[in-house]
């Protein structure tokens, strides 16, 4: 019994403080009248990281919706829902380019 509680234990630990099964889908694009920079990084639950360019949000944002909505629901398909459907977002204006970040956390169902 006692090893019977132990492997619960031992199991119920390991889920507990293993990787989560969280996919991250990042989109950094440049701003300030600046068109340069649009992309996408996605990442899975293993650390696989894949980084698709798409159009910028300022020259066609329905090509540029379309392009990312393609990609957010490659995701969805595997199994996967948005943790939360505003993005954690944040920039740097100091630099010269102005980049941007917002991040998506999905979870699997």
């Amino acid at each position: 019994m006692k090893t019977l509680l132990a492997i619960s234990l031992l199991f119920l630990s390991v889920n507990t403080f293993s990787q989560s099964k969280i996919y991250t889908i990042t989109e950094q694009y440049s701003a300030m009248g600046n068109t340069s920079i649009d992309r996408i990084i996605v990442t899975d639950p293993s650390g696989l990281t894949t980084t698709y360019d798409i159009t910028h949000f300022l020259k066609d944002v329905a090509k540029h919706d379309s392009e990312f909505n393609k990609i957010l629901n490659e995701v969805i398909l595997k199994g996967y829902e948005l943790m939360d459907s505003a993005p954690n977002a944040h920039g740097d204006m100091i630099d010269s380019k102005s980049i941007f970040t917002r991040t998506w956390f999905l979870k699997k169902l």
